[in-house]
């Protein structure tokens, strides 16, 4: 007989409040061989804490893309020196994944200003050097760095960065490192359009809006650990490796900020090892449609709480890049996910302005997601680097 779990789930990697205070998840009944085994290595942080730091910051919904964050961090690390270079190297930043196949794209720029262009290390040019003038004419500049950003995420990231971000402070604009990174993973088991129905959304402020709940009936990779229930969704994509992508959807059985807050990489890990080693259960699933667009958001707070505050302060050394001091005014980031009965698109841009401060010269069972929950777009085999994350707090 099949057993019954009901989910609605989110797509990337995506935390909510719960549903309702009062309100405890029960126990699923799920074989022994589908608990979780005991965490293994450990693997690298970076991702975890950007997340919990974004979620402690962060009223409602939260998204993010952790993969294109570590691509620009490792753009602008290619120009550090000295302690600057020491404290990026200490936050052990993971090995970027994706690079490009059909149904996902990822491209980094480095956009310099006129100026600096004539002084600019050889180092600097492994990645493609677009000169822009970011002091003479902020507008053509945005509107070349936002031009490049939409085109590569097929509109979906239509604005990055204005004239008055690049132009903000009384120090010169110098270059402006821009990744950009867009999927279109479509499910391994779509869901019928036709089994969409309104039903509540418990959120954790007791409040119940209206979501568009997917319905469907297959075998999916399902996991749980004394204070989580996890199942995972299979995309019909992979990277460019070959490796299989998918999204990794998280119940807390408490509330879902407090799971995130105590969240450790050997247990996201460990959640993800378990999805990946147990057997499928056929289950019936519930999961949520949605839309959700971050506009362009500072990550300056957030990886000062990382502890590379130093980036952005007079005085770091980026001389890799040129000899004229310079260091991080802010670090920004815009991201785009789409969930439906076909699968999802998700999009995400960051960039890393850095600034010049001195003149230059002239020049189944039955699993229900409908209260706060984590989800990751991740391969299984790297947890440490999903491609997108969230908290979705609200319909």
């Amino acid at each position: 007989m099949m057993k019954r779990l009901y989910a609605a789930l989110l797509s990337g990697v995506f935390l909510l409040p719960s549903l309702r205070a009062a309100e405890e998840l029960p126990m699923v009944e799920i074989p022994d061989s589908l608990v979780s085994p005991e965490p293994e290595k450990a693997q690298s942080d970076f991702a975890l804490r950007i997340f919990q730091q974004q979620v402690r910051q962060t009223q409602g919904n939260v998204t993010c893309s952790p993969s294109s964050l570590v691509s620009v961090l490792r753009m602008i690390q290619i120009g550090a020196r000295g302690e600057t270079a020491a404290g990026l190297s200490a936050l052990k930043l993971p090995l970027p994944l994706l690079r490009a196949t059909i149904d996902m794209q990822e491209a980094d720029a480095l956009f310099v200003d006129d100026k600096l262009v004539p002084v600019l290390k050889k180092f600097a040019r492994r990645h493609d050097v677009m000169p822009v003038p970011m002091v003479t004419d902020a507008q053509q500049a945005a509107r070349r760095v936002n031009d490049w950003v939409c085109g590569r995420t097929a509109g979906r990231i239509p604005e990055l960065v204005t004239p008055e971000s690049l132009q903000a402070g009384s120090d010169a604009p110098g270059l402006l490192a821009v990744n950009a990174i867009a999927m279109q993973g479509k499910w391994l088991f779509p869901f019928s359009e036709q089994e969409t129905v309104t039903e509540d959304f418990h959120c954790a402020d007791g409040s119940t809006p209206h979501v568009q709940m997917m319905h469907q009936d297959a075998c999916w990779s399902v996991a749980q650990g004394v204070d989580w229930l996890a199942v995972k969704l299979p995309y019909q994509i992979s990277d460019w490796s070959g490796k299989p992508v998918c999204m990794v959807a998280i119940l807390p059985r408490g509330d879902a900020r407090q799971f995130v807050d105590s969240l450790t990489v050997s247990q996201f890990a460990d959640i993800c090892e378990a999805l990946k080693q147990k057997r499928d259960v056929e289950i019936h699933l519930g999961f949520p449609r949605f839309e959700l667009r971050a506009e362009p958001l500072s990550f300056k707070s957030v990886l000062a709480a990382c502890g590379v505050g130093d980036i952005f302060q007079p005085g770091a050394d980026f001389s890799g890049f040129a000899d004229v001091p310079m260091y991080v005014s802010d670090v920004r980031q815009s991201c785009y996910v789409k969930v439906d009965e076909q699968g999802t698109t998700a999009a995400a841009a960051t960039s890393a302005q850095v600034v010049v401060w001195a003149s230059l010269p002239e020049l189944p069972p039955q699993i229900i997601f409908n209260r706060p929950f984590i989800w990751a777009i991740l391969q299984t085999e790297h947890p440490d680097l999903p491609y997108f994350m969230g908290l979705y707090e609200h319909p």
